[in-house]
């Protein structure tokens, strides 16, 4: 115990895979892919980035990803699933919720190329510097600009500053009820807690499009993955 296999990393198209038996079996349930081999690793940043964390693009705000796309991160299954094939870890899996959906049923189309940014607006967005909501809905954000890696799918990432001024994680974050002496918006209904989420929204008066309110989702999509309204 304690020691990987010398194949498992396995190079497959853009990126290499880690191909452990879990993390295998992980990743066809997860992505709703039957021929996945595994999970693909970063094949952007520098040395300390590449190949030693999951791939940005298609495990977006998993905890192993190296760089930080939303300002609530998940320890998914993806990383419990290596900690176990190890060999070193035990993983008690009544405890393992499922609540990381980045890619969630995607089916094998989601790893074809840098193509299916434009199939999958649930995950990505298209127009760099546009103002919104982080993939999963826990803070206001801006897409991204990844242009200079034809690799990568422009996402929204949240904010290292607002009008010139550093914000700290929270500061952007919905469920972090410390945002409401942060935010000082002209959306009165603005409201930061455990019960809130980041909508995407259009005021007449122009200004940001990502609010934090409280909420309550309404009908499951499982086609688009997407809640059908808010309350």
């Amino acid at each position: 115990a304690g020691a990987f296999k010398s194949d498992t990393v396995v190079t497959q198209g853009y990126w290499n895979w880690i191909t452990t038996e879990k993390v295998q079996e992980v990743a066809r349930e997860h992505f709703g892919c039957s021929t996945l081999i595994g999970a693909p690793l970063e094949n952007g940043g520098g040395d300390g980035t590449t190949n030693s964390h999951w791939e940005s693009q298609h495990l977006n705000f998993e905890y192993m990803i190296g760089t930080q796309a939303t300002s609530q991160v998940y320890v998914s299954k993806f990383t419990l699933a290596l900690l176990e094939d190890s060999g070193w870890y035990r993983v008690d899996h009544d405890y393992v919720g499922d609540v990381y959906s980045f890619g969630q049923n995607s089916d094998c189309d989601f790893f074809n190329d840098n193509a299916v940014c434009n199939n999958w607006p649930q995950w990505y967005c298209a127009s760099p510097g546009v103002e919104g909501c982080t993939a999963d809905n826990t803070g206001i954000a801006y897409c991204s600009d990844s242009t200079s890696n034809v690799f990568y799918c422009d996402f929204f990432s949240p904010y290292a500053s607002i009008a010139g001024v550093d914000v700290n994680d929270f500061e952007t974050l919905c469920v972090d009820e410390r945002g409401n002496t942060y935010d000082t918006t002209t959306a009165g209904a603005s409201i930061y807690g455990i019960d809130s989420r980041c909508v995407r929204t259009t005021l007449s008066g122009g200004g940001r499009s990502g609010y934090c309110f409280q909420h309550a989702c309404v009908d499951w999509d499982t086609a688009t993955q997407q809640w059908s309204a808010v309350d």
